[in-house]
Formats: C-alpha cells, structure tokens, sequence
C-alpha cells in the first residue's frame, strides 16, 4: 500500500483542505500521513475565522520523520513562507526523489490571499521549482512567473494563459486550473493540451481540493497526465452539477462525499485492473 503525506491547512469544520485530501486518497485505497500546517475554525468563505500556525508541530513532525520514506507528497496551504522554508530544506535532504504534487494556495482573482506576501511568493516559488506537477490557478501562475497578478482581473482566461505559454519560464510539469471559457470551466497542462467541463452558474469552496485529490491518486495508480487531467475534471464537473441540480444540499462547500465509493472502487489496485490498459473512464 503506497503512503502519502498531505500537507496542509485543517479547518475544525467544512469539509475542505487537508480534510478532503485525507477522504479521497483513503478512499482510493492509499496510507494516508497527514502534517497539518495551520488549524482554522472554518473555511474562509465563511463567518470571520480563527486561525493558528502550527508551527511547532510542524518542525517536531518533519524533524520525527527524517527516516519516513513516502511514496507521494501533495502539499498545500502552509501558515508563512518559514514553513515552507522547512519543508523544502527537509524535503530535498530526505525525500528528493518521492513524487510531489504542489498545490500553490496562495491567490484568485488577480491578488494573493489576505496575511500573504512576497516573500511567500518567493518561498513557494521554490518549491514548485521541485515539484512533479504543480497545480496553480491563473493568479497563482502568474505570481510564480513574476508577473502582475493584477491583471488576471481584466483578462481573458484565454489570453491569459496565451501570456503563460510565451514565457520561457512557464514549466510543461504546471496544471493550471478553473479555466473560465464560455460555458465551459477546465484545465490547462503540457504545451498545449486541454480537458473542460461544463460551468455551473455556483461557486463551492473546496473544488480545487477536490482536484487536487483526485489528480494526486490517479498519478500514483499510473495514469498518463492526460487520462488523469479529463478524469479529474469529469468528475468534479459531476460533483458540482450534482450539488447545483439538488437544492436540498444547502452547503457552500463541494458535496464530494457521494463519490467516495466510486472513487475506491476506481483506483484502489486490487479493484482496478484496467487502470494498467488506461481504458477511457466514465463518472457514473
């Protein structure tokens, strides 16, 4: 059984971050070791958050597991650009060759969350530099490539993504994600490719966890980036159609519990011999 390390934020209520990480890869079948970097009362689209780095925990973790080997890693929010620092210190003395998906949480919509700054930028910079696949927003690639997030706000998702792939910068390992083109939402990856879904006129908290997720257990089961990439956003796109058709889910987080048992019966190994032959999926 693969272990895999999450790193991230864990709020005491909503089901998101680190929480939705720890549902899914379980749920595909996967040893989960989680490393929290910050406790949070509630997501932050709610009512005003408490909000404590763990940071003492956090050194005392990486410092116990020196001599833990994993098979993945995806990380996420940290608490300040020192966690960070430490992560990416202890990573490449002790994990440099264990798979490692990054997910860059620190913006949307043309600016950086609120409590984060450059020198965060910097630090996170750093790690995406180490990383298999990291899955920035379009605000978030735009900070890693040292350009003005600012104007994400006035661009066009395409244009802005036009403006990603003439940098000689611009990593082929990043995913970017929630596209918005029309009437379709998806994702951008490799040097030109694609995999979109339908939009729904809802926004949920904790549909990039939900991704983030999926993509990570479908790469450790062997699926090609492209397989994973249209996977993953069928899935969500499911997810969040679901949600928008039964109003009786009166919720502002993802409501990704329903798809737990198809996501087990999916990826977990011993269930999922096709997997080897990448026959092409289907979200039931």
């Amino acid at each position: 059984m693969a272990s895999i390390l999450v790193v991230n934020d864990i709020p005491g209520t909503g089901q998101v971050a680190g929480l939705t990480n720890l549902a899914v890869l379980n749920a595909a079948g996967y040893e989960v070791t989680l490393l929290p970097t910050v406790y949070l009362t509630h997501h932050t689209g709610r009512w005003p958050v408490y909000r404590e780095s763990l940071d003492a925990a956090f050194s005392a973790s990486l410092m116990a597991w020196r001599q833990v080997k994993f098979q993945a890693i995806v990380t996420g929010y940290f608490g300040n650009a020192s966690q960070i620092h430490q992560f990416v210190n202890w990573y490449k003395h002790y994990q440099s060759d264990t798979f490692l998906v990054v997910d860059p949480i620190m913006g949307d919509r043309g600016q950086l969350y609120t409590g984060l700054d450059q020198n965060y930028v910097a630090a996170m910079q750093e790690l995406v530099d180490l990383a298999d696949y990291a899955l920035p927003n379009l605000t978030e690639a735009y900070l890693l490539a040292g350009l003005d997030a600012e104007l994400v706000k006035t661009q066009e998702d395409k244009q802005a993504l036009e403006t990603l792939a003439n940098l000689e910068s611009k990593q082929k390992s990043w995913v970017i994600t929630g596209i918005e083109v029309d009437s379709q939402i998806g994702v951008a990856f490799g040097s030109s490719q694609e995999a979109w879904t339908q939009r729904q006129n809802r926004h949920l908290f904790g549909t990039g966890d939900f991704f983030t997720s999926c993509f990570l257990a479908c790469q450790v089961s062997g699926l090609s980036l492209e397989a994973t990439c249209q996977w993953c956003v069928d899935l969500v796109g499911r997810a969040v159609e679901n949600q928008e058709l039964n109003q009786a889910i009166g919720r502002q987080e993802l409501y990704y519990q329903p798809y737990l048992p198809f996501i087990s019966k999916t990826l977990r190994k011993e269930d999922s011999l096709w997997i080897k032959q990448e026959q092409p999926f289907t979200v039931a």
